[in-house]
């Protein structure tokens, strides 16, 4: 691996506030025990259930506490289409390990000593984050670029410039901020560290 971009991932995902209500410790034993039994998180359905309320969940002024792209930006068709087919079957560990991140602040996943290998990256490092990401907030990707021991690393928080702009979980790879204020940047970064 000559250089890392990262797009939409924190170090420890999800609001703050969903975190006060469950403590992550907690939470992430029910995930645990569903993958010891053989259970699949049934992403298909979640993605049936998030498009079948696509119209509420884009309406901005609906107090929504966990949103996957910012209301109003990405077109009808898009959207359809990202909630028809992103999503797919997978392990509950993997959701028990993002909240084993967040239990641990950034430091254990599952057997992973995130820690341990943040501190010991010397690639190139460029860390996206988009300022109205639910899933993987600048507040849990900030310290992701903060802890990798890097000495060429960068940090690009979409939505903060002032143009406007927001951008969610999934509108930074297919929404019309995409172009220009994430595939760009990613574009600048590879062109310089694998020069």
């Amino acid at each position: 691996v000559s250089a890392v971009a990262t797009i939409g991932a924190p170090l420890f995902a999800g609001p703050a506030s969903l975190r006060r209500i469950v403590a992550p410790a907690v939470a992430v034993r029910f995930p645990r025990a569903l993958h010891k039994r053989r259970f699949f998180f049934e992403g298909k359905r979640w993605s049936s259930a998030l498009y079948a309320g696509r119209r509420v969940l884009d309406v901005a002024a609906l107090p929504i506490p966990l949103r996957i792209w910012a209301p109003g930006s990405l077109e009808h068709d898009a959207l359809a289409y990202t909630l028809k087919r992103s999503f797919a079957d997978d392990s509950w560990a993997v959701f028990a390990d993002l909240l084993e991140l967040a239990a641990t602040d950034g430091a254990r996943a599952g057997f992973l000593d995130a820690d341990r290998r943040l501190y010991a990256l010397d690639r190139p490092l460029l860390v996206v984050a988009g300022d109205a990401d639910d899933l993987a907030p600048p507040l849990g990707a900030r310290p992701l670029f903060e802890r990798a021991a890097s000495r060429d690393k960068a940090y690009v928080e979409v939505g903060v410039d002032g143009a406007g702009v927001h951008a969610g979980h999934i509108d930074m790879l297919i929404g019309a901020v995409a172009p220009a204020h994430v595939w760009a940047p990613i574009t600048r970064f590879f062109e310089r560290t694998l020069r």
